[in-house]
């Protein structure tokens, strides 16, 4: 149970156990009430956490080695998200970031980090600062665009596998865009494309999934979006 005193609305309330579902922001004691019931009885235990204004969501994504050196590391930030209070990215670029990119490669060094890690930040409205919000031990649904822009995180973390390490590689194309498709096309018929419109029908914007070599995703994608 949740006391009034205990929360200083508005606040963000959301499944423990299933990523991007069941999301609500609650701005009185009544509505976190109800929405902690809905909740609990829908998808099990839930958090409660402060709502910061989104002022632009920016992620750091890495490779670590064993010994928690840093070999890769680039920075994105999004543009446009399947929702209005965010989630999963449906257009997003690279950006250079060396403030946040080297706080965020100290802080996993000092906590021991191996492997990759997807590290996401929200930059307050009010004041200009990022705030963490998760760091992830897994390959992100946005990977395509490392790829595009220079850093081959999947490639670098097989060869550390088979070769123990790999040589750093920090240096990336800025400014490159991709784009999940299936997920802005929703964005834009549900939620009016919140965050514009920029390079929706351009070619020069990779895409997550279609690929004139490869089209089987494409196919895999859509029948997905009509049946699930």
């Amino acid at each position: 149970d949740v006391h009034n005193g205990d929360v200083e609305f508005p606040v963000v309330i959301k499944p423990l156990r299933q990523h991007a579902t069941g999301i609500r922001i609650c701005h009185t004691s009544r509505e976190l009430m109800i929405n902690q019931r809905w909740m609990l009885q829908r998808h099990g235990p839930c958090a409660i956490q402060e709502f910061i204004p989104n002022g632009g969501e920016i992620g750091v994504y890495a490779l670590l080695n064993n010994h928690s050196e840093p070999r890769a590391a680039l920075v994105q930030r999004r543009i446009r998200t399947c929702y209005s209070y965010g989630g999963a990215s449906t257009l997003r670029e690279t950006i250079r970031n060396d403030d946040l990119l080297h706080r965020t490669l100290d802080f996993l060094t000092e906590i021991g980090w191996s492997g990759v890690a997807m590290v996401e930040y929200r930059i307050d409205q009010r004041t200009g600062e990022p705030n963490l919000l998760e760091i992830n031990p897994r390959f992100w649904g946005s990977l395509e665009l490392s790829i595009h822009a220079g850093i081959d995180f999947p490639y670098l973390q097989y060869r550390m596998v088979m070769d123990g390490d790999v040589e750093s590689t920090f240096e990336y194309t800025e400014g490159v865009q991709t784009r999940w498709l299936f997920g802005d096309v929703r964005q834009l018929f549900v939620h009016g494309g919140q965050g514009g419109t920029s390079r929706f029908f351009s070619l020069k914007t990779h895409d997550d999934i279609l690929s004139w070599d490869d089209m089987l995703p494409a196919v895999g994608g859509t029948l997905s979006a009509f049946l699930g």
